[in-house]
């Protein structure tokens, strides 16, 4: 899917994760790196571990750890906003009328008018903002919209990025597919970041919207935007920013309509689904407190800390292995070092694409 992008070009989207060179990480040949984040329960970063205090499976068998690194790599993260938007520029005038005219802006029992969607919006704006500050000099921002956007290209200037990220507050995005982050966003924002990303970095998407992935039809499978996740080696964290009715309405129709759940399932997923395949974390957050976006732009901005500082295993994929094939990761610590840190837990990506013929194990 082609998206509408920065300068009038069309270009392809992006999402998040680990870069050696171009394409899947790679050190040399074939050896597959995975970039492993370990905390304890509150969040405290683990960093005394060693190589010996991790055990690395692909499948059900275990694999000899054949890289193990820890350093500080630069962050190249696209961040993916919900702007003020409507579906046609009529529908634009008429959220501005109510804007100008309160008494105007009603909108059915349950569901936010237009003056709650723009705190909304400006509860986004205020999120992403918050995002940025961990990022350095080093690191690369670019700035993308869930209509299809691309507003600015990735960058080390931050500045320019927070710039536009105002800009965005002040405008009414025409979105005429949609609102909602699609799949094929997912899959072009994925190579995007693929082919924006040079040198020796972590790559990172970092979604702040409404809290879904719609599949418009016709549609690419899950499969397919998993493979491409994968095989661009991101990482999906997010801020799910929703509002209070429409939260509260949504958990009540799961709820009381069980029968319907694997169906809708099956047809859409949150941010949580991709965050969790690829090793990153969502934080959902109230959009009428500033408390709770405050506090979730903190949590993603901690994770971020520590993901630059990612424990780094490499090991040396299945010589059977066919090209295409996704193969699942399973990484743990031994007994000891459980026994050290009993609440532990482990970020990494759970799988992984084979994208070239796997050579001899060394």
């Amino acid at each position: 899917m082609r998206l509408r992008g920065f300068g009038g070009q069309l270009v392809l989207f992006v999402l998040t994760g680990l870069l050696w060179q171009q394409g899947p990480v790679h050190l040399s040949s074939s050896l597959v790196l995975v970039p492993v984040v370990v905390q304890q329960k509150d969040g405290t970063p683990i960093t005394d571990l060693t190589q010996a205090d991790f055990l690395l499976y692909e499948g059900r068998k275990r694999r000899s750890i054949a890289y193990f690194d820890r350093e500080e790599w630069p962050l190249h993260v696209a961040l993916v906003l919900e702007p003020p938007n409507a579906s046609s520029q009529a529908e634009a005038e008429r959220m501005r009328e109510r804007l100008n005219h309160p008494e105007r802006d009603v909108s059915p029992p349950g569901l936010p008018n237009t003056q709650e969607e723009f705190k909304r919006w400006a509860a986004i704006e205020v999120a992403a903002l918050r995002a940025l500050e961990v990022l350095g000099s080093n690191d690369g921002a670019a700035l993308f919209t869930t209509c299809g956007a691309l507003k600015h290209p990735l960058t080390n200037d931050l500045d320019v990025i927070r710039e536009k990220i105002r800009e965005l507050a002040t405008t009414i995005e025409i979105c005429s597919s949609g609102r909602f982050l699609d799949r094929d966003e997912l899959i072009a924002i994925s190579s995007y970041l693929k082919q924006a990303s040079r040198g020796r970095s972590q790559r990172v998407i970092i979604i702040i919207s409404d809290n879904h992935v719609m599949p418009r039809k016709p549609a690419p499978s899950l499969d397919e935007v998993r493979r491409a996740i994968l095989a661009a080696n991101v990482t999906v964290c997010g801020i799910g920013v929703e509002n209070r009715g429409c939260a509260t309405l949504r958990r009540a129709f799961m709820a009381i309509a069980p029968p319907l759940i694997p169906l809708l399932l099956a047809s859409f997923k949150d941010i949580a689904y991709f965050s969790q395949m690829s090793g990153g974390i969502v934080v959902p957050a109230d959009s009428s407190s500033a408390e709770a976006i405050s506090r979730a732009a903190s949590l993603i901005g901690g994770f971020l800390q520590k993901f630059r500082q990612s424990y780094i295993l490499g090991f040396w994929p299945d010589e059977q292995a066919k090209v295409g094939e996704i193969r699942e990761i399973k990484i743990e610590l031994t007994r000891p070092a459980r026994g050290r840190y009993p609440q532990v837990q482990l970020h990494y990506r759970r799988s992984y694409v084979i994208t070239e013929r796997p050579r001899a194990s060394r």
